[in-house]
């Protein structure tokens, strides 16, 4: 496996990591990994997820949908649940 795609997938976990701790640290962490030439799986999938969780829904949906035209199962299933929920 490419150097490259090795350290992408490190640098994807440890988004995900910050992000259940500190939150600051996380968006500087995404932001560094989509400037990557690199592609990372669910990259835009955490990211979405990151945004809604922030509040952030529009641009959170958006990056859903990039996960879900990309064909990635995860992104194509929320982007579903969030199109089919209804409001509480």
């Amino acid at each position: 496996m490419p150097k490259q795609v090795v350290l992408a997938r490190k640098r994807l976990s440890n988004l995900y990591y910050q992000w259940k701790g500190d939150i600051e640290l996380a968006e500087t962490y995404f932001k560094k990994a989509f400037k990557l030439n690199t592609p990372v799986d669910l990259l835009d999938y955490f990211y979405g997820k990151f945004l809604i969780e922030k509040g952030d829904n529009k641009n959170g949906i958006n990056h859903i949908q990039v996960s879900a035209n990309i064909k990635e199962p995860e992104g194509m299933e929320l982007l579903e649940k969030l199109y089919t929920s209804t409001p509480v």
